[in-house]
């Protein structure tokens, strides 16, 4: 008979390995595969498959898996891990992550690449119906050397039925991983309005144009287009900085007057302003140009190699990944391409983050936040894109809650190739974003955008942007005497013209913006480092201005031309916030009575310690200077400023310099940590 004692020890043992049974492992992550090559019916739980077993095939079936995991509280202590095989997913249709998918903070659920394989999620689909075009008309209007090469698809016969038009987000046409040029003329440049029509005319502030898009052109090149089946026009009809495209209506040769479809440019035309046309027939030229007919539903292209040796494909899904209110996830080492839509939309979750992916040939934003906290997109590379790069948006603003989104460490660059005008690098908006060590180049507009509380903007690299507006800014955002808090410091921006090279802004505070820290900045050959347009309480210091044309520009616009505003959109936006409440008045105290202050009048302003070398460090305006604090900047030639290595642009300042010596408040600007670390 077993003696008592052990048969204790035995009911304990028994009892422990049932309660360790009920508990979650501990040790390694639970890895499931995926494979272009994979089969649901599998575990999963191989990378390749091996005996009627091996990786999934979809990211459905991996969803299966971590909801049975979780479901029999088995997930180990570290977490999961779905690890996708080298190779191309189709996705048809967005993938929707949500709370199926969720981690803990110290344990993410983590999508990656298996180690050193290429992972491609793509939203193209492939052109296989291409033959040679028959239609008489068709033949006639395409250029004679064309006419053997250039193919036609009907994509209704591929299944495409809603074909958006060029306005909203069109497809695009890709050759292996190539994007083909929709047909333009002139190929590079731009032509301009010879005169417009005086139908409507409109007048604003001088400047002279007529509201309908009927106007004269001075080339004979616009007359062959009469019968193109779709043609468009894209250009900036009034302003510099806004543009649009349009379908042509019909066009007179001998007259030589182009009238264009409505809806009419919001802002109407203007002579002198610059255009060109694309989607011509007549114009497709060159192998790699391509026309898309949007009413017959016809694709026509020229490739640029074999179809037996190369891939023709056309962007279709409206997006790649959904994130719904999912938590502690991760994309990592992965590649996403050639989607009209969005490549992540994350929207209501918590530390979501996208780790060094690479984004290309996306028809719209590549990750876009919006609500939830603390996600965060670093150490990625966004190129090639027809829209913009990432945006950031959460936090509440009545409360002053922060989201604490982050863009950090990304190069983000020839973003912009379709949507021109306000398409950013990187947005923030709401309250208590971040946005460091970024490299951001060649765009036609803005860098980064922001609006809201609290943001910071540091260390960043910015040059080669606006190339294609004027009246811009590298770093901008506009008209709001309630979005406060935000610290612009730290950042290195160069080589900003503007289109023509008649003018681009550093920092650019449009339109009355207010309550913004624009601290230890570098600025080198820009045509206006910083332009704050009648904003209050904007402190401008210890910025370094290297040959620039114009420094620090400050005027009082609202006292003038925009005083309209003062009681139109400010007083708005003004009224929308609790300025009256406890914590506002904390944070603000100079906002609740800002409206019987002047309100139009750049009050609380304060320009100092900033250095111009080759150039003056302050430019304020005649009605701005009775308002604005203008002290202790000074001005200098190259050769005192005493730089490590100006000429290659190493503006770091040596311990005995001049700038030193004659501005002692001038404080150390850390230009060493400014832009992509390692």
């Amino acid at each position: 008979m077993p003696h008592p004692n052990k048969i204790s020890l035995l009911l304990f043992l028994s009892s422990l390995l049932f309660f360790i049974a009920g508990q979650p492992a501990w040790g390694a992550p639970q890895t499931y595969y995926v494979s272009p090559k994979g089969n649901d019916n599998w575990s999963g739980q191989l990378p390749l498959p091996a005996k009627g077993d091996g990786p999934f095939a979809t990211i459905g079936r991996v969803r299966i898996a971590i909801q049975q995991l979780k479901q029999s509280n088995r997930v180990p202590r570290d977490g999961i891990v779905v690890e996708f095989m080298g190779g191309e997913y189709y996705l048809a249709k967005k993938v929707l992550i949500n709370s199926d998918f969720s981690g803990k903070p110290d344990a993410p659920v983590i999508f990656r690449a298996s180690p050193k394989q290429k992972v491609t999620f793509t939203g193209a689909v492939p052109v296989k119906n291409a033959k040679p075009v028959t239609d008489k008309v068709m033949l006639d209007l395409l250029p004679k050397k064309a006419r053997q090469h250039v193919l036609v698809a009907n994509l209704h016969e591929l299944g495409i039925e809603k074909i958006s038009d060029w306005k909203s987000d069109p497809p695009f046409l890709f050759y292996n991983d190539r994007v083909m040029s929709v047909t333009r003329w002139p190929a590079k440049d731009f032509v301009k309005i010879v005169d417009v029509i005086k139908n409507k005319p409109v007048d604003v502030r001088g400047t002279k144009g007529d509201k309908i898009g009927r106007f004269v052109y001075g080339e004979d090149q616009q007359s062959r287009w009469i019968n193109e089946p779709d043609a468009w026009l894209h250009g900036y009809w009034f302003w510099d900085w806004s543009d649009g495209r349009q379908p042509i209506a019909s066009i007179d040769p001998k007259q030589k007057i182009i009238e264009l479809k409505p809806p009419h440019h919001g802002y109407g035309y203007r002579k002198g302003q610059w255009y060109y046309a694309f989607n011509l027939l007549s114009e497709l030229d060159q192998p790699g140009e391509w026309v898309l007919d949007h009413q017959k539903g016809n694709l026509y292209f020229w490739p640029p190699g074999s179809l037996k040796s190369g891939q023709v494909t056309l962007s279709t899904t409206g997006g790649l990944f959904d994130v719904q209110g999912a938590s502690d996830l991760q994309f990592q080492n992965l590649n996403f391409e050639r989607t009209r839509g969005t490549a992540i939309r994350i929207n209501n979750s918590k530390r979501i983050k996208v780790d060094q992916c690479n984004f290309r040939q996306i028809g719209q934003t590549c990750v876009s936040v919006s609500g939830g906290e603390s996600n965060s997109v670093e150490n990625c590379h966004l190129s090639e894109l027809f829209n913009s790069g990432i945006t950031l948006s959460g936090g509440d603003r009545k409360t002053l809650t922060p989201a604490n989104h982050q863009a950090i460490n990304n190069e983000i660059h020839d973003y912009g190739r379709w949507k021109r005008m306000y398409c950013n690098a990187i947005a923030v908006y709401g309250v208590g974003q971040k946005v460091a060590n970024n490299l951001i180049y060649d765009s036609p507009h803005i860098g980064i955008m922001f609006g809201g509380n609290y943001h910071l903007m540091e260390l960043n690299e910015i040059h080669h942007v606006c190339q294609e507006s004027n009246d811009a800014g590298a770093i901008y955002s506009g008209r709001d005497w309630t979005m406060r808090g935000t610290i612009i410091r730290h950042n290195y921006l160069h080589h900003l013209h503007g289109h023509e090279n008649r003018g681009c802004s550093g920092i650019y505070l449009d339109d009355m913006y207010s309550g913004t820290l624009v601290s230890g900045n570098v600025m080198y050959d820009i045509y206006r480092a910083f332009l704050i347009g009648g904003g209050r309480d904007v402190i401008v210091e210890n910025n370094l201005i290297i040959d620039c044309k114009i420094g620090v520009h400050v005027d009082a616009r609202a006292l003038g031309w925009a005083k309209s505003s003062v009681d139109g959109v400010m007083k708005t936006r003004l009224d929308a916030m609790p300025i009256q409440s406890e914590l506002w008045n904390s944070r603000y105290p100079k906002l609740p009575g800002l409206w019987k202050d002047e309100p139009g009048a750049p009050k609380g302003t304060v320009v100092k310690y900033n250095v111009g070398v080759n150039c003056k460090p302050d430019a304020i305006r005649g009605a701005a200077k009775p308002y604005v604090i203008n002290e202790k900047n000074i001005q200098i030639t190259g050769p005192q400023a005493g730089f490590i290595n100006g000429k290659r642009g190493d503006f770091r300042l040596k311990k005995n310099s001049v700038i030193y010596k004659t501005l002692p408040e001038f404080k150390p600007i850390p230009f060493e940590k400014i832009g992509l670390k390692k």
